[in-house]
């Protein structure tokens, strides 16, 4: 997989001749069976933040990208979670 350099990382890239690195973030998330099959999972931290897969995988994917998503348009209010389920932490 090829990484866009933005514009201010590439600036920092040329300058000390390599780039900035992150670590992974930990969100707590609750991961419920559905009824009909497979999982979905809501982040408590997230409000709305709330998503399905036909597996566990799958729904793990498609966590990161919920949670991507929902950081980029939510200013991070906490609420309560729902009852049930199993509480897990997964790495971004």
């Amino acid at each position: 997989m090829v990484r866009r350099l933005t514009s201010a990382r590439a600036k920092a890239f040329r300058k000390n001749g390599k780039a900035k690195t992150y670590k992974p973030i930990k969100v707590k998330v609750i991961i419920h069976e559905a009824e009909e099959g497979g999982f979905w999972a809501e982040v408590p931290a997230l409000p709305g933040c709330i998503t399905e897969g036909d597996t566990r995988a799958e729904l793990l994917a498609n966590l990161r990208e919920a949670i991507e998503g929902c950081l980029l348009v939510t200013p991070g209010n906490f609420r309560p979670a729902q009852t049930g389920g199993k509480e897990e932490e997964i790495a971004l």
